[in-house]
């Protein structure tokens, strides 16, 4: 049989007696020492000694508590708690003060402990606040592999552990951090409020309120009454936002409309107050164009009249022949997303496909084995049937109209599936009644609900604004507008918006680290630009030149209004800010750049004189890097906090600024000079770590003519 050397304590006077009391309640029901014959010693814990140890000699039970309540710790084993098991014997203990004068008694004269016994190293700590945990196990060295200080936790006398121990970090250190504690008496932020005004899809609503707003389904309140309590509204159709609605919405950060066209908002009014339009213009593609189809089909073999007169009880066959459209030519104006999908399954019946839009790369016509054609001219003296996808805007609003009929072939069939108001409706009832237009299929009018003349004429075939009424394309809709309103709310990337400018994911990549720097450099070239703007000029060299970059020039001119607006500036408003201010703003594009790959210039012209700063990106986070200002070439981080001195470049200067700085507590954290030769003119540009004191602003303008504190943030 193994033996092992006990642990000796001392107890105080009297204490002796009160553990000899005890003593067999205590030892009751522990059992047989694990360390008999033939059997393994137990790994011990140097922390849990007096668990492992049945033999130890006890200390007194706590007074007043029922010995037969105190149950004997388990054997050892990983990561096991006592939970469910009631308290243990060194929980019990732990409530008593029989043994206050020990090592946890900040009176104590010395460490009652053994100091030379094994394996009682202290646990070192790896880092802050944590010691190895359980699963790791511990070496019982003769003593720690470094000096350690021994903790005793004198502000702690009587609060024996009588829980495992933690992994981790301390208890003072988890209740600095403890959110529960942290939250108390904090302000929470407000949340975004969200007005669905029409019906849309359930998931788009549940998308909302699991990225944390508080969203409101109001379809019968008076919207002028309850706009202004919001910071989003989701429209489709029916609702009417006007300016003067959108003026009573002081709140209104972002208006969505679940589906693709926006002639029932004001997109101006909008825009003059910072608020993103945004559009799901791609969740209805496919019902629309399998709509058009459907009219097409529906118009050249007469179905509804067909059908109405079976319903009547007349069987008329010879009546209401039609025509194949296999071998017939489809004309196609506006060749989007819509325009597209209809002349792919225009091609499937087939039919030959010609089209118009000079947005539209010709490679995109070839990929789709669609003809194109110069001008609306060209549809008009190829086609048997005309379908229109034209966006609505005041040079296509009425454009299809008597000059454009004239224009077609006789008998030409129409089918307008995308805005009532690209058609001249009065020029249509003339051109079918005199058959000049052999028949139209429409879906959408002027005026809807529609009552006027056409309904009265067999050659014309109508539904109710029916193309983008699909399940499927609503429950599109209300998901991917939730999804822009959600990102603008957050601040992120809406990438339907409307009045602003989108690019896609791939350009992004590229331009998403210019923007930053088109921001700083615009706020730059206005703060050092003297006397009123006329003109922002914005050059984007290398690489950069073969993106579209609209999104640069907004970042640009975003940050060169930040604080000379009576209105908040964003990158909704900010184009409309420099119209009204009268500045021009100008954007060119040059793929040849001789120092670096991709460089941002902004100019800004100021009575008859040009200012020019200059910056790119370097490293692999995208630093936004000033490379020239004021005719200087620098090097140097576009930092929050600038100061720009200009001066005679003579011996004694950096000193005299770094004096200055120093002596006001300053601290210069980048600094970079720059001459145009030798004796002439020198810049000295710097940033700090902190505000500039007014009493230092004046000490360098009184030591220097041309010194400028300028702030990026």
């Amino acid at each position: 049989m193994s033996t092992r050397n006990r642990v000796r304590v001392r107890l105080g006077r009297g204490a002796g007696g009160r553990v000899a009391g005890c003593l067999p309640a205590l030892r009751h029901g522990l059992g047989a020492d694990a360390e008999g014959p033939g059997k393994a010693r137990r790994s011990v814990h140097a922390r849990r000694l007096d668990r492992a140890c049945p033999e130890r000699l006890p200390r007194a039970p706590a007074r007043g508590r029922a010995r037969g309540r105190v149950r004997p710790p388990r054997a050892a084993r990983a990561r096991l708690s006592r939970r469910g098991q009631g308290d243990g014997a060194r929980a019990v203990l732990s409530r008593r003060g029989a043994l206050r004068g020990c090592d946890r008694d900040s009176s104590a004269g010395r460490c009652r402990c053994n100091p030379h016994r094994r394996g009682t190293a202290r646990a070192v700590r790896d880092h802050n606040r944590k010691r190895p945990g359980r699963i790791e196990g511990q070496d019982l060295s003769h003593r720690p592999h470094r000096l350690v200080r021994r903790l005793r936790h004198h502000d702690r006398t009587c609060r024996r552990r009588a829980r495992p121990h933690r992994c981790g970090r301390g208890d003072r250190a988890r209740r600095r951090g403890d959110p529960r504690t942290r939250s108390l008496g904090r302000a929470h932020p407000r949340l975004s409020k969200v007005l669905v005004r029409e019906p849309i899809a359930e998931a788009g609503i549940r998308l909302l309120r699991d990225r944390g707003f508080e969203v409101d389904v109001d379809v019968d309140s008076n919207l002028a009454d309850t706009i202004g309590g919001y910071d989003a509204i989701v429209v489709r159709s029916a609702t009417k936002l006007t300016a003067d609605l959108i003026e009573r919405a002081g709140r209104l950060k972002v208006i969505g409309r679940a589906g693709v066209g926006i002639d029932n908002v004001d997109v101006d009014a909008a825009t003059r107050r910072g608020i993103v339009v945004a559009n799901a213009p791609e969740s209805t593609v496919v019902s629309a164009a399998e709509h058009t189809i459907g009219l097409l089909v529906a118009l050249t073999r007469n179905i509804p009249q067909a059908h109405a007169a079976l319903k009547q009880g007349r069987w008329e066959r010879k009546t209401y022949g039609g025509v194949e459209l296999a071998g017939k030519t489809l004309g196609v104006l506006g060749f989007g997303r819509i325009g597209q999908q209809v002349a792919r399954r225009a091609a499937g019946l087939g039919m030959r496909v010609v089209a118009y839009d000079p947005f539209v790369s010709p490679e995109r016509f070839r990929e789709l084995g669609v003809e194109q054609v110069d001008g609306e001219g060209g549809v008009y003296e190829a086609a048997d049937f005309i379908t229109l996808h034209l966006p609505l805007t005041d040079e296509t609003r009425g454009s299809i109209g008597a000059e454009a009929f004239a224009r077609m072939r006789d008998g030409v069939r129409i089918v307008n599936a995308a805005r009532g108001e690209l058609v001249d409706e009065a020029a249509l009832l003339a051109a079918l009644r005199s058959g000049k237009i052999g028949g139209a299929a429409l879906d959408v009018f002027s005026e809807e609900p529609y009552a006027g003349p056409l309904l009265e004429l067999d050659n014309v075939v109508v539904t109710p604004h029916l193309a983008a009424s699909t399940e499927e394309a609503q429950d599109r809709a209300g998901v991917i507008i939730a999804e822009q309103v959600a990102a603008a709310l957050e601040g992120g990337l809406v990438s339907n918006a409307v009045n602003i400018p989108v690019i896609g994911a791939e350009d992004l990549e590229v331009l998403g680290a210019y923007i930053p720097l088109a921001a700083k450099l615009g706020r730059l070239a206005m703060e050092l630009a003297e006397g009123r703007v006329d003109e922002l000029r914005l050059t984007y060299f290398g690489g950069l030149a073969q993106y579209d970059t609209r999104l640069l020039t907004v970042a640009a001119l975003n940050g060169a209004f930040q604080g000379r607006s009576d209105r908040p500036v964003n990158y909704v408003n900010a184009p409309v800010i420099a119209a009204e201010r009268g500045v021009e703003v100008r954007e060119e594009r040059s793929r040849s750049s001789r120092d670096f790959t991709n460089l941002v210039r902004v100019e800004a012209m100021s009575a008859g004189e040009t200012l020019r700063v200059a910056g790119t990106t370097i490293g692999n986070d995208d630093r936004p890097w000033l490379v020239s200002a004021l005719g200087f070439e620098l090097d140097m981080e576009l930092a929050p906090l600038l100061v720009v001195f200009r001066y005679d470049d003579v011996p004694g200067v950096i000193g005299k600024v770094g004096t200055l700085f120093g002596a006001s507590g300053v601290n210069i954290a980048n600094m970079t000079v720059s001459r145009t030769r030798r004796g002439g003119q020198a810049l000295m540009a710097l940033s700090i770590d902190s505000q500039a004191s007014p009493e230092l602003v004046a000490q360098v303008h009184a030591e220097f003519d041309d010194a400028r504190f300028l702030s990026l943030r």
